[in-house]
């Protein structure tokens, strides 16, 4: 599966998807988590795993993605704000195992009464 595959499968399961300003918390005041290839990854800590190949890394994503957004409640009654989208990346060329994804979303309830207007 490749990244915009699984981008469009993990969107399509909520009721709806923004984009967030570029700011540390989402429009609800939550922070954003940042959720890459094996799970998530705290500021300032390696990625959770490293994958061999792009298919490998984004498989690994999107599992640590729903694990995340399950935790949240249904998603078809949450709203995905994306922070930064998804993005495949070839860290080291030399590494055996090279490849992550990277992305950093907040899975709201709703958004507050200003913003839903």
């Amino acid at each position: 599966m490749n990244l915009e595959h699984a981008v469009a499968q993990f969107e399509a399961a909520f009721s709806k998807v923004i984009d967030g300003e570029p700011h540390a918390c989402a429009p609800d005041g939550q922070r954003y988590t940042v959720i890459a290839s094996g799970g998530i990854k705290p500021e300032g800590e390696p990625f959770p795993a490293e994958y061999a190949t792009g298919a490998e890394a984004v498989a690994a994503w999107l599992e640590a993605a729903w694990a995340f957004a399950r935790k949240a409640g249904p998603p078809a009654e949450r709203t995905l704000c994306w922070r930064r989208r998804p993005e495949l990346e070839k860290r080291n060329s030399r590494a055996p195992k090279p490849w992550v994804v990277y992305s950093r979303f907040a899975i709201m309830d709703k958004l507050p009464e200003a913003e839903a207007a």
